[in-house]
């Protein structure tokens, strides 16, 4: 519904199933995302003398779902088996951060879904309880703010592993305008998680070697003191 008075008015409810996404729907120099399919809901309206102060005054809510979609620039799918690897074959910490900058900068990611309600309130968009799924990780929540009147995004997606649940997420975050969006990457805490493991795996495995070379030369001396015995 449109009003033209004084200070014009609007508003409008959108409604879309299963509409085709960009492969760039957001993009940096270093990732971009899209494809898949698009369902979305949402109620907007506002009032203003021009199109600047009606973006600015800009209010609602509505729910979005994203399915299928591709992750370009970031191989977040490699994540897991990294740890797994690093965990298992007590990997050096350098070399376990040297192959996470790589692989969260490089490859692609196959999304199976991203879902969350958003609200709208003087131009600010927020879905902060969004989550996303891929196919061995999950954030959740994955928070989206986006100032529609400058075109800013400010984007958190801190990402769980499913098969190490009480390992810290590790987080990629995309900020700034849509014409200069910045993709970075944190993996701080995940990195230091994974280390006291190794670490703590090494210092079992020292022990128990050390109680094996213990048990054997128990029994070795016990062993020469049968046979010095059996000469006396």
């Amino acid at each position: 519904m449109f009003n033209c008075g004084n200070t014009p008015t609007f508003s409008v409810d959108f409604n879309g199933f299963n509409s085709e996404v960009s492969s760039h729907l957001l993009s940096t120099k270093k990732m971009s995302y899209g494809e898949g399919t698009a369902r979305y809901q949402a109620h907007l309206e506002s009032t203003g003398k021009s199109p600047a102060e009606m973006l600015k005054n800009l209010k609602g809510n509505g729910q979005l779902t994203f399915e299928n979609g591709i992750w370009v620039g970031t191989g977040s799918n490699k994540v897991l088996p990294l740890v797994k690897r690093t965990i298992d074959n007590h990997v050096p910490k350098e070399t376990f951060d040297k192959e996470m900058n790589r692989i969260l900068n490089s490859g692609k990611t196959a999304i199976q879904k991203i879902d969350g309600a958003f609200t709208i309130e003087n131009g600010q968009f927020k879905a902060m309880n969004t989550v996303l799924n891929g196919e061995d990780f999950v954030s959740d929540p994955m928070q989206i703010q986006w100032d529609i009147a400058k075109d800013s995004f400010d984007i958190l997606v801190p990402i769980t592993l499913s098969a190490y649940a009480d390992l810290p997420p590790f987080a990629l975050t995309v900020r700034g305008k849509s014409d200069a969006l910045a993709y970075q990457t944190n993996y701080v805490d995940l990195s230091s998680s994974v280390a006291d493991i190794v670490k703590a795996e090494r210092e079992q495995l020292a022990e128990k070697k050390q109680t094996e070379k213990d048990k054997e030369m128990k029994i070795a001396l016990s062993e020469r003191e049968d046979k010095i015995r059996e000469a006396i």
